[in-house]
């Protein structure tokens, strides 16, 4: 990439100066919206009408609010255990002069969680577009976008009153002895798969949201940070015979395979409970290594 970069300031740079008289004369800006998000440019002639480099930004980004059910299924049965440690502990309690635990523990109903996907736009860029005829609108255009590495995230919050019943569970376990005590041959004491009970699947990668986390959970899609992008369009970005003109584009960059990251995966774990839709918009998105661009624009000339 840094060789086809080289390659091309090196004409520019020879052909600005045997035509020194024409480049630079006019400059332009537009405004664009597409697959691509929101954008603004300018542009500027770099040799006559015939090539032009343009630096610009897309704005970041489209959103997507989604209720998924969690699942209740596994940390409810982390809950049972920890309502029949209870249980027994406060039954041994005056026998071993122990302080019965004191509060109730209740089973969740529903585990829902406000999802948001969310498709990150935000790149700037830089691009060059060669006219090959000025009897034509018709232009080439290469470049890159350069962004922060992210193509997207996906985050998701349960609702607060399910998540204090969760919370109330949490607390109480705490409250068993770490080390467990041997009481009629049954063991007694802390629960500790109750801290990572609330976990689910997508696809075969297995996700959970802790105490800590306060009912939130986070991920997100990475893809290279630098993306070459080849293209062509219509119309001149730099507008000579009107102050205004418009402008189509078409093409795509290259990302490489987006890959979800997140700091709640654990282990995969196939009890756990299965998001389909999820797993399939993963799918889907891990297969878009060329992202596609169709951009209308609406440019203008400053001088």
């Amino acid at each position: 990439m840094k060789k086809v970069f080289s390659l091309i300031l090196a004409a520019v740079t020879t052909m600005t100066a045997a035509n020194a008289q024409e480049a630079f004369e006019h400059m332009g800006a537009s405004v664009e919206l597409g697959t691509t998000g929101l954008g603004i440019n300018i542009s500027l002639p770099v040799v006559t009408d015939h090539l032009i480099i343009s630096a610009g930004y897309n704005f970041p980004s489209i959103s997507i609010n989604k209720s998924i059910d969690v699942g209740n299924g596994y940390v409810n049965q982390q809950i049972d255990k920890v309502k029949e440690a209870i249980s027994l502990y406060n039954q041994a309690a005056p026998l071993l002069s122990l302080k019965p635990i004191e509060g109730s523990v209740e089973r969740i109903s529903k585990l829902d969680a406000e999802a948001k996907a969310k498709v990150n736009c935000g790149n700037f860029k830089l691009m060059l577009q060669y006219y090959p005829t000025t009897q034509s609108s018709f232009y080439i255009s290469a470049g890159a976008f350069i962004g922060n590495g992210e193509m997207g995230s996906i985050s998701g919050q349960i609702s607060q009153d399910v998540w204090d019943i969760y919370k109330q569970a949490v607390a109480i376990n705490n409250l068993l002895p770490k080390t467990p005590i041997e009481v009629g041959g049954k063991h007694i004491g802390y629960v500790k798969e109750i801290d990572e009970a609330v976990r689910f699947n997508i696809g075969e990668r297995t996700f959970h949201i802790r105490p800590e986390d306060n009912g939130h959970i986070g991920a997100q899609l990475k893809v290279q940070k630098v993306k070459p992008y080849i293209g062509v369009g219509f119309g001149s970005s730099v507008p000579i015979k009107r102050r205004v003109g418009f402008q189509m584009e078409i093409g795509a960059y290259y990302q490489g395979k987006p890959t979800l990251e997140s700091a709640q995966e654990v282990p995969y774990d196939i009890e756990a409970m299965w998001q389909d839709d999820l797993a399939d918009i993963k799918d889907m998105v891990e297969k878009i290594t060329w992202y596609p661009q169709l951009t209308f624009r609406i440019t203008g000339r400053l001088f």
